[in-house]
C-alpha cells in the first residue's frame, strides 16, 4: 500500500435481484452488458462476478474487496434483515457500496433494514439526484449521486445523419408501460413506432411473465375471441399492445437484441420517454449519445440537464409535449440544435469515469 491508498485489484461482487446468471448464458449477458445503463453495467465495468440476493452469505461476501448491492433487494420483506445484516457483519476488509435505487418512500416497510445497510455502508450512490439530500439526513455514510457507467461509444456509434432519419416518433418504453407516450402520440396523429417484449422462454417463466396481465388479456379474448395468440405463443403482450391502444398510426416490434434495436430506433426523427416508472435517464442518455431529440420529463434526473427545450413539466403535458414535437418535426434549424448537443455533457457518465471516481471515494489508486 501507498499510504492508506489501495493499489491492488479489486475482486468485485454485484448483487442484484434477477437471477440472471441462471437465465442468460455468459456470452450473451456480456453482449447486452455492453449496452445497458443499470445496476449490471457495474459488473461489466469491473468484470465483476454476480449474485441475486437470495444467495449471499456472510462466508461469500468475504472473499471479495468490493460488494455493489442494490437497495431493492430490501423490498423483499422475507430477506431484507438477513441482507442488511450480512452488510452490517462484513469483514473488515470488505468495501459495501449500496445503490439506492427508486425514491425513499418505496422502503417505509423496511426502514429500519434500510437504516442498517446504508449506516454499514462504505459509499452510498443514490441514483435519482433529487433523493440525494434525504438519504444523506438518514445516514452518516458517504453520498453521491454516481448514476451507472455509461457504454457512450458503444451507443454513439450507430448515430445516424439527419438527412437520412425518418420522421417518426419512437416510444422509448416497452407499450404496456408506456401510457402517456401513446396517447401523446395518438393526439398528434403522426406515424409512431415502439416495442413490446415477447413473453419469456419456459413454462414457468411463461407463466410468471403473463401473471401482471393475466386479467385483462382473459378480459380481451373473452370479448373478441382470437385476439391473442394461442396459450404457447410468445407474441402475447405484443398482442395485447395492439389490442389495447387499437392505433392505425402505430406501429408495434417485438423487442430487439440491443444492437439491432439501436441500429434500428437511431433512424427516427424523435424520441419519447416520460412514463414515470421508466428508466428515462437511460433513454435520455441513449438519445444524447445518438444526438437525437427526446421528450421526456423534469422527474428524470438527466432530463432537464441534457434536454432543457424538450423537456416537459410532467407525463401529463400532453399539449406541451405536442407542441414541442410539431416544432421538431417542421422546424429544421430548430432540430439542428437540439441535435448539436455538447458531447462533453455525456462524458462524466462513460464507464471509465464512473469507474475512477467510485474506486477514488472507496479510496482505491484508480
Amino acid at each position: 500500500m501507498s499510504g492508506n491508498l489501495i493499489t491492488y485489484k479489486p475482486r468485485v461482487l454485484v448483487i442484484g435481484i434477477d437471477d440472471i446468471i441462471k437465465t442468460k448464458t455468459s456470452e450473451k449477458k456480456h453482449i447486452e452488458l455492453t449496452y445497458i445503463y443499470n445496476l449490471e453495467s457495474w459488473m461489466h465495468l469491473f468484470e465483476a462476478d454476480y449474485v441475486v440476493y437470495q444467495k449471499i452469505s456472510e462466508t461469500m461476501i468475504s472473499r471479495y474487496d468490493i460488494i455493489i448491492c442494490t437497495s431493492l433487494v430490501l423490498l423483499d420483506e422475507h430477506y431484507s434483515a438477513r441482507v442488511s445484516h450480512i452488510a452490517s457483519a462484513k469483514l473488515r476488509h470488505v468495501k459495501w457500496v449500496t445503490v439506492f435505487e427508486g425514491m425513499i418512500d418505496i422502503y417505509h416497510n423496511t426502514l429500519k433494514h434500510l437504516k442498517r445497510m446504508l449506516d454499514s455502508s462504505d459509499l452510498v450512490n443514490v441514483i435519482n439526484r433529487s433523493t440525494l439530500a434525504p438519504i444523506s439526513s438518514i445516514t452518516e455514510s458517504k453520498c453521491e449521486s454516481l448514476g451507472y457507467p455509461f457504454p457512450i461509444m458503444n451507443i454513439s456509434r450507430f448515430r445516424s445523419e439527419i438527412a437520412i432519419r425518418e420522421k417518426m416518433l419512437f416510444i422509448c418504453n416497452p407499450l404496456l408501460n408506456a401510457a402517456s407516450e401513446v396517447r401523446i402520440a395518438a393526439n398528434l396523429n403522426i406515424p409512431t413506432i415502439g416495442f413490446e417484449q415477447k413473453v419469456a422462454k419456459g413454462l414457468i417463466p411463461k407463466f410468471r411473465s403473463i401473471k401482471r396481465y393475466r386479467e385483462e388479456l382473459n378480459e380481451l379474448e373473452g370479448r373478441v375471441p382470437g385476439t391473442i395468440s394461442s396459450l404457447f405463443s410468445r407474441n402475447k403482450f405484443i398482442d395485447l399492445a395492439r389490442a389495447r391502444y387499437q392505433l392505425s398510426n402505430l406501429v408495434i416490434n417485438p423487442d430487439l437484441a440491443p444492437e439491432k434495436h439501436f441500429r434500428l430506433y437511431s433512424r427516427y426523427f424523435v424520441w419519447i420517454s416520460t412514463s414515470p416508472l421508466a428508466n428515462n435517464d437511460a433513454n435520455v442518455l441513449y438519445a444524447a449519445s445518438l444526438g437525437i431529440p427526446i421528450i421526456t420529463t423534469k422527474s428524470s434526473n438527466l432530463g432537464a440537464e441534457l434536454f432543457p427545450y424538450t423537456c416537459i413539466s410532467n407525463e401529463k403535458a400532453y399539449d406541451e409535449a405536442g407542441e414541442i414535437i410539431s416544432n421538431l418535426l417542421n422546424d429544421k434549424s430548430y432540430y439542428k440544435q437540439i441535435c448539436n448537443f455538447p458531447a462533453s455533457m455525456v462524458e462524466p457518465f462513460r464507464g471509465v469515469n464512473q469507474k475512477v471516481r467510485m474506486l477514488k471515494l472507496l479510496n482505491y489508486r484508480a
